[in-house]
């Protein structure tokens, strides 16, 4: 079905784009991980410390 509702040239355009669109994302990734990767594995780890009651707001 979804065939016959595009031609030929606008499902290589939407590989492309589908290609390109993968490309931006890793990079992306690898650039959010090297600035930002140390927040989301250690920054956010929960340190317990004995004796001390947990603050709430």
């Amino acid at each position: 079905m979804a065939l016959e509702l595009y031609g030929p040239k606008d499902l290589q355009a939407m590989a492309t784009l589908f290609h390109l669109l993968l490309t931006a994302l890793g990079r992306f990734e690898r650039w959010f991980d090297g600035r930002f990767g140390w927040f989301f594995t250690n920054g956010m780890k929960e340190h317990h410390q004995q004796g001390r009651a947990s603050f709430r707001a």
